[in-house]
Parts: C-alpha cells; sequence; structure tokens
C-alpha cells in the first residue's frame, strides 16, 4: 500500500473554505489536503464571487490548472489570455504567472 493512506471521501459541503493569499472576494476549500500521503499532488476547489479574482501569482516548482465548472473567466498565463468556459480546464506551468477573473464581475 506505500506511503498513502486509505481512501477518504471529502465532501466539499462539510469542509471550511479561506480566502488564499493574492485572492480578492474567494472562498476556496481544499479537497485533497497534503495529509493523503499524494505525491506531488493537492486539489483545492475555488469558488470566485462576484468582484473577486485570482491575482497573479507563481508557484515555484509546481504545476496548476483552473477547470471552470460554471461562469466565464479570463485567464493570464505568462501574458497569454485565455477565455475560460465551464467544462474547460487550463492547465498551467511550473513557474508560471497566472490568474483568472470573472468575466462580467
Amino acid at each position: 500500500m506505500g506511503d498513502y493512506i486509505e481512501a477518504k471521501l471529502y465532501r466539499m459541503e462539510e469542509l471550511p473554505s479561506a480566502c488564499p493569499p493574492k485572492h480578492v472576494n474567494t472562498d476556496a476549500f481544499t479537497l485533497i489536503p497534503q495529509e493523503t500521503g499524494a505525491k506531488g499532488f493537492v486539489l483545492f476547489c475555488t469558488e470566485v464571487h462576484p468582484g473577486g479574482e485570482a491575482q497573479l501569482d507563481v508557484h515555484k516548482g509546481r504545476e496548476h490548472c483552473y477547470f471552470i465548472l460554471s461562469g466565464v473567466g479570463d485567464a493570464t498565463v505568462n501574458g497569454k489570455k485565455f477565455r475560460c468556459r465551464p467544462g474547460d480546464c487550463l492547465w498551467i506551468p511550473p513557474d508560471a504567472e497566472h490568474g483568472i477573473k470573472p468575466v462580467g464581475g
């Protein structure tokens, strides 16, 4: 079984939320925390509220992605613009400057 703990179901509705650094008017939920023993993988679900955004940021040595559940957002990765819609997944390479803001809000 390696270094992993047993399988565990995380329910977002039961988790606390926080507004991470370089985020404005957002709620982030840690769905898969480091404590699971996963190697190099954590999963967050972030709700960006009207007027909110994930400001430009860099995660040294870590990949990142945005998966859009609802709404439309304008993302920037290393200066390149992306219009993201429901069902889109934007992969962000390590050390890339990235951010996203809802369209119309």
